[in-house]
């Protein structure tokens, strides 16, 4: 074992772990999984706490609404969806793009941002074979539209609804439901426009682009393929049924749970066997339907979350960051809140950023006599846009680990996000809410 301290032991990890990521010649889920055993052995964690993230919420839920949305491309539900964005959308790649990014959005306002992208994906893949748009020119889109409703609303995403419980701590009101999209919409806007730009560029109409064009999606699309199985109208309802189900179930979880003590992982379960229960998917069809994958990954990363929450390697970059500007105004404090938050969000869940980043910056400004309120908003603003890497949001590591984008792919789109976000912030939260107590 390392006699290293604890928090340099598991920077060095991560740096290793990104170099990786960036080499592409293991997978994804493999490199998380060894960096899980070298901080086990390292003695960073210990591995009952490192397991932690294949039991956690968000993993069953990745896991569990595989099955959900397959069963819509099963039944031919998804192609019947499909048929109607493209029919919409007139033949325009762009309206393609802005439909399937408004749907992300919506959708993740009504819900929580990673069941929505799980919702999407199968028919977002459906849609750019019929459309013959290559595949990573949707859904990375898709991941960042769910991250932008999921700034929406007080339950598009976990952040906002634990922002709400560290109001209460420091003895302040409580968000809104729609208070978040206050900023968040503005946001939202200028993302999309954004995305649009960038992915809805025409492409040259030449036979040998689009031969190329086609061979990339189908590479893409054998990561998650569409079955050409046809099944009655009985089942294609049924799933839509199950689908529509789902997402009104986890728009009232919180009454739900209070009554009956279902979260909204076992939403996900039990929707997922019902979709076996009625015919819409075979017992094989539901195993080839889980992204193993993405599950790997994700309950690794959260481990990797854990790593830098205990281990202090989360707060000693946040010290240092605060510093390198011990006289810095409430204002640039403010900025420097964003953006170490935002920094440290791309390589942990966002749950345990915010949980890590608001009671050290609610200290930091109290002592510079901030509104507890801002502070929180710009924490939890920036740890919900995390979506410069792959692994920064649950959606971001699903499409990752489904189309095979790179480190490069996040960032350069992810960056120039940020960056509004981290502008809008700035303007506009000092205009919504005093900057001092």
């Amino acid at each position: 074992m390392f006699h290293w301290e604890p928090a340099y032991t598991t920077l060095l990890i991560i740096a290793v772990m990104v170099v990786l990521f960036f080499y592409r010649k293991i997978p994804s889920y493999i490199v998380a999984l060894l960096v899980m055993g070298a901080l086990i052995a390292t003695g960073v964690v210990p591995a009952n706490e490192m397991f932690t993230g294949f039991s956690d919420t968000t993993t069953l839920i990745i896991l569990f609404m595989g099955p959900v949305g397959e069963a819509l491309i099963r039944t031919g539900a998804g192609t019947a969806l499909g048929n109607g964005i493209i029919s919409f959308a007139q033949g325009s790649e762009r309206r393609v793009l802005l439909l399937v990014i408004f749907a992300g959005m919506l959708l993740s306002a009504a819900t929580p941002h990673t069941g929505a992208f799980l919702a999407l994906m199968p028919i977002t893949v459906t849609v750019a074979e019929m459309s013959k748009i290559p595949v990573k020119n949707l859904m990375l889109p898709l991941a960042i539209s769910t991250a932008f409703g999921g700034k929406l609303t007080l339950v598009g995403s976990t952040p906002n609804i634990m922002t709400n419980k560290f109001c209460t701590e420091a003895g302040v009101r409580e968000f809104g439901f729609f208070e978040f999209g206050h900023v968040g919409i503005v946001i939202a806007v200028l993302g999309t426009i954004l995305l649009v730009a960038f992915y809805g560029r025409k492409r040259k109409n030449t036979a040998v682009e689009t031969s190329v064009k086609r061979q990339e999606q189908k590479i893409e699309l054998h990561t998650y393929p569409i079955p050409q199985t046809k099944k009655g109208k009985f089942h294609m309802w049924c799933s839509v049924a199950i689908m529509v189900l789902t997402a009104l179930l986890m728009v009232f979880i919180e009454p739900l749970e209070e009554a009956t003590g279902i979260n909204i992982a076992a939403v996900a379960l039990i929707m997922a066997v019902l979709t076996v229960l009625t015919g819409c998917l075979k017992p094989a069809e539901f195993l080839e339907a889980v992204p193993w994958d993405a599950v790997l990954l994700f309950a690794s990363l959260i481990g990797v979350g854990v790593a830098m929450e205990q281990s202090g390697a989360a707060q000693l970059i946040a010290s240092g960051i605060l510093g390198l500007f011990p006289n810095a105004s409430p204002m640039a404090l403010l900025a420097i809140m964003f953006l170490t938050s935002g920094i440290i969000a791309q390589f942990m869940s966002q749950t345990a950023a915010l949980g890590i980043m608001a009671p050290i910056f609610l200290l930091v400004g109290q002592e510079a006599g901030m509104n507890p309120q801002i502070v929180l908003m710009a924490v939890c603003t920036a740890v919900g846009l995390a979506v410069a890497t792959p692994i920064g949001t649950p959606p971001n590591v699903v499409a990752a680990a489904r189309c095979g984008y790179t480190f490069g792919d996040f960032m350069k789109v992810g960056i120039p996000v940020m960056l509004i976000a981290f502008v809008v912030s700035m303007v506009m939260l000092p205009m919504i809410y005093p900057l001092m107590a």
